[in-house]
Order: C-alpha cells, then sequence, then structure tokens
C-alpha cells in the first residue's frame, strides 16, 4: 500500500478486511489463504521467502473478494460499515489492483519473468471462475428446481477455484512441472470444496448474522433442507439429515485430498504441511 502511496485515509479503508478474524493482520495463527499458499511452497521445495510475498497477494485479493461478497449477500460488513458501501467496493477493487502488483514485483526478487507471468494468470483464472461460481449462487436463490449436484458444482466453482488457485500458486515458487502443478491444483479444489461446504454449514445456522437462510440460498446444506420440507434450519438441518448429508460430501472431498497426497508423497513432494492443512498428523 505504501508502494501505491495512496491517501492515508484510504490506506486505512484498505487494511479493515484484512484485520478481519482469520486474517494475517488479525493476529490468526494459521489463516487460511496464506497458509494454504505456504504449505504448497514448501511441499514442491520452494523459497519460503518468496512465497510469503506470493501468499501476502493472495490474502489481500482473497480480502477483497470478501467485501464484494458480503455487500453482494446483503451480510454484515466492516468495510462498508465505516465508510459506506460505495466506497468500500472502491476499496475492494483496490486490493485487487494491490494483489495483481504484489506479484508483479516478484522479478525484483529474481524471480522470472515467465513465471510471474504464470502466477498472475493463475490468480486471474482462479478469481473469474469463482466471480462465475458467486453469479450462479446468487441466480439460485429461492430456486426449488437446484439439484444438489448444481449446488455442489457452485460450490466448487467458489472455494473449489480459488483454493486451486492459492495451492497451484504456492507450487509455482518451487516447481514448473506441469504433471505436479495439476497435482496441487486438484488438491486445492477438493480442498476448498469442503472449506466452502463446512462454511454453507456455519453460515445455514447462524441466522442472526448470515442472510443465507432468510434469502433460500442454494447452498447444500439449506437446498438439501428445503426440498425435504424441513422446518427451520436451525432445527432442521440436524433432523432432516442435511447435515449428515452435507457432512458426508464433506468427508468425500476430504478423501480424496488425502488420495491426491499419496500422489505427491510417490513424487518426492514433502507433503507434512498439506497433510497438517488438512488436518491430518500421522
Amino acid at each position: 500500500m505504501e508502494r501505491a502511496a495512496l491517501p492515508a485515509s484510504f490506506s486505512d479503508l484498505l487494511r479493515i478486511p484484512l484485520r478481519q478474524p482469520g486474517k494475517t493482520l488479525a493476529g490468526a495463527e494459521r489463516p487460511l489463504w496464506p497458509a494454504t499458499v505456504l504449505a504448497a511452497c514448501t511441499a514442491a521445495g520452494g523459497d519460503v521467502a518468496i512465497g510469503r510475498k506470493v501468499a501476502a497477494a493472495v490474502e489481500i485479493f482473497m480480502a477483497s473478494l470478501d467485501v464484494f461478497d458480503e455487500i453482494e449477500d446483503g451480510d454484515h460488513s466492516p468495510t462498508a460499515e465505516a465508510a459506506g458501501a460505495a466506497r468500500a467496493l472502491n476499496a475492494a477493487t483496490a486490493l485487487l489492483l494491490l494483489a495483481q502488483q504484489a506479484l508483479l514485483q516478484l522479478p525484483s526478487d529474481h524471480v522470472p519473468a515467465g513465471r510471474v507471468l504464470q502466477m498472475a494468470r493463475v490468480l486471474t483464472e482462479a478469481g473469474l471462475t469463482a466471480t462465475g461460481g458467486q453469479h450462479r449462487d446468487l441466480a439460485a436463490e429461492g430456486d426449488r428446481a437446484l439439484s444438489p449436484e448444481g449446488a455442489l458444482e457452485t460450490a466448487r466453482l467458489k472455494a473449489g477455484a480459488l483454493a486451486a488457485g492459492a495451492c497451484r500458486l504456492g507450487a509455482l515458487v518451487g516447481t514448473a512441472d506441469p504433471e505436479l502443478l495439476d497435482l496441487y491444483h486438484a488438491w486445492g479444489h477438493h480442498y476448498g470444496t469442503a472449506a466452502q461446504l463446512a462454511n454453507d454449514l456455519h453460515d445455514a445456522e447462524n441466522v442472526e448474522r448470515k442472510t443465507d437462510a432468510e434469502r433460500q440460498k442454494g447452498t447444500l446444506p439449506l437446498l438439501y433442507a428445503r426440498q425435504g420440507g424441513e422446518g427451520a434450519p436451525a432445527t432442521g438441518l440436524a433432523a432432516g439429515g442435511a447435515l449428515h448429508f452435507t457432512w458426508v460430501i464433506l468427508e468425500i472431498e476430504r478423501q480424496k485430498c488425502t488420495d491426491i497426497l499419496g500422489q505427491l508423497a510417490a513424487r518426492g513432494q514433502e507433503i507434512t504441511a498439506l497433510r497438517h492443512l488438512l488436518g491430518k498428523t500421522e
């Protein structure tokens, strides 16, 4: 932000989404997005110093999407609360650009220009795919004809695509092997999908702070609950099977992650950090 020579008041606004719970500037012990990048970087044998800079770019990029998502979903937005929706949207746009700027400065750390261009492309493509998923998510509100498969595909297009991009970016710090990069991408895709399903469950039950149930969003647990004729989500998710159904799908995604870890290990990758990220310590 300092290099961009932005007004001090604007820089302060940009830091708000970066200081939310779970973010690096909030002092989170293992912030999700940087941890994903660094786990892949370490596994691929990359320079951790460079990996941290890539992780910072991804954290900034995801913070921008958080602001957009809050406003689009009508949820509580600390950034909009501080400055209004218009300035919050402008701040989110600036964060998107700062993330790309952070990657484009990597040649000064002796990262080959071709590799930097590849990283920028990966981040852009992940974001574009996620916006397609967000479009599907917004368009599916109240759509009782949406299938569980359709709801799962939306989860894959949103967090699945973003985590796949973050994992591939981390791996790019250490390798240019296309087959390895595809494995890291696939691991992130399943990991992100599982994380999205867990988040959807949390939001479906957190009716006081989230609007998912009120707006009849097409997330997997809410869709299953509505199609099963269940009552209020807070009481109906467990009683009607939506909770169990969603957790089964979530665990299938996690098992796919475990399978890919075996393939990465067979290719000589140091998968310990990825195993810890998945919650496995054996």
